[in-house]
């Protein structure tokens, strides 16, 4: 079965951030003292992430990934080079994802496991697809993509408003992506900044929808 038919037969999904690439930097770039070439970069926000923050556009939920063959899905249509770069480079087999359902009622929702690393996005050679790229194709692909299993719900959700008041000035939540970087639909999370949300705020996770 081809591409193309792989794809209409699962459905068109909108699960990734569309925005435009020509808005996005291509890497996240630091500048480093030549004496500290090979020291780790502190302030490289990518630097020993394990941890990833994944937004969902309103027509793809926690619900919907609940119904997938194997509770798995491919996180396909992400259309920003710094995410892309994510997906295709960072994220490991093994990395947890947090949940994230963005634009209505925004707020942090569940806990997945990246179970398959970066690969071409198909479909955005398919022109039936819902957010295709004549320019990616199968022999040059642009755009990349990973597949990630629902591992359980937040016990209760963390809304964004109940984020940002953990993430003010002094806080434990001041330096996350989320408030630094809002424009990424994937974006690190530090270690103990998920155990804090998960534990902290939600009280933990459960297998079973609450």
């Amino acid at each position: 079965v081809g591409a193309a038919a792989k794809v209409a037969a699962r459905g068109g999904r909108r699960k990734g951030s569309t925005a435009t690439a020509s808005s996005a930097k291509a890497t996240s770039k630091t500048t480093r003292q030549p004496s500290k070439a090979n020291a780790p970069d502190k302030t490289d926000i990518y630097n020993g992430i394990t941890h990833w923050l994944v937004k969902s556009e309103p027509s793809y939920s926690m619900d919907d990934l609940q119904k997938e063959k194997g509770q798995t899905c491919f996180w396909d249509g992400v259309r920003n080079f710094e995410c892309r770069n994510t997906m295709r480079d960072r994220m490991k087999k093994g990395h947890t994802i947090l949940f994230y359902r963005s634009v209505v009622e925004p707020a942090a929702v569940g806990v997945c496991e990246v179970v398959k690393e970066g690969y071409p996005d198909f479909t955005a050679w398919d022109p039936k697809s819902e957010h295709p790229d004549s320019s990616s194709t199968k022999e040059n692909p642009k755009w990349f993509m990973v597949d990630f299993k629902l591992k359980g719900w937040l016990n209760e959700e963390v809304p964004l408003s109940r984020l940002r008041e953990h993430g003010q000035s002094g806080m434990p939540l001041e330096n996350m992506a989320l408030f630094k970087r809002s424009r990424l639909s994937v974006q690190p999370i530090r270690q103990q900044e998920f155990e804090y949300i998960v534990n902290e705020l939600a009280g933990g996770w459960s297998k079973k929808k609450p």
